[in-house]
């Protein structure tokens, strides 16, 4: 999965180049990824659990372009991100109801999420000046896998007391959605500088348990585009 995705960020977007053709352009960007809602929930029990325990994390893309008439366009977008999972939600949980913490050994994962995405944008560039604004809103699929994890409690003198693992389990294909808002600056005829803030959202069930999983984000990127 991670190779394929690094396959279509960087090199499908790159086989572009040559047309020498204005209307296409391609993106490359990447920066803080910030989980919202239920994928934030910190709300850990090893039972019946949906919550993400997502920390900040990292997400990185590419999006091709193709402008059309009035400023309008058709924009494909590959990203991918990784939140990785809170440990102290689960240290809060085993030691609840406890007088003194706990001994206890935990291993925590990063959630992966892959996304294509494909959709309309809009872009201005302002008369006199090198700067523009962008807004857009995709739609696609996304894939991920709840990541795997395992805890456990011992006593004192060291005996184990309690445990709970949860191994890799793939999740179905989500439908989602992205909402981009940002601005650009152009530093050459072919090249210009984007900064932008986006909304993602998906939801799907776990087959096995018919458990709901919600993965809204709010990242923030930077990077370069480039005029073909």
């Amino acid at each position: 999965m991670k190779s394929l995705i690094a396959f279509l960020i960087f090199f499908i977007p790159l086989s572009c180049i040559g047309q020498q053709n204005e209307k296409f352009s391609i993106e490359v960007f990447a920066g803080p990824s910030m989980p919202l809602g239920k994928f934030a929930d910190k709300s850990y029990s090893q039972f019946n659990n949906s919550s993400g325990l997502a920390k900040v994390g990292f997400s990185f893309g590419s999006d091709v372009k193709f402008k059309m008439k009035n400023n309008f366009g058709i924009a494909l977008d590959v990203s991918y991100s990784l939140n990785k999972q809170d440990k102290r939600a689960i240290e809060n949980y085993i030691n609840r109801g406890s007088n003194y913490p706990l001994n206890t050994k935990i291993e925590v994962n990063s959630w992966q999420i892959a996304r294509g995405l494909v959709g309309l944008y809009y872009q201005h560039l302002f008369k006199r000046t090198r700067l523009g604004f962008e807004i857009s809103i995709l739609a696609g699929v996304s894939k991920t896998a709840i990541p795997p994890y395992n805890w456990q409690v011992y006593t004192q003198s060291g005996n184990l007391y309690n445990s709970a693992q949860e191994n890799k389990k793939q999740l179905n294909w989500m439908f989602s959605y992205k909402i981009l808002s940002g601005i650009n600056y152009k530093l050459n005829n072919r090249m210009y500088f984007l900064l932008n803030v986006s909304y993602f959202n998906a939801q799907t069930s776990r087959a096995t348990s018919n458990l709901k999983y919600w993965f809204g984000s709010a990242d923030v990127n930077g990077g370069l585009g480039f005029l073909l």
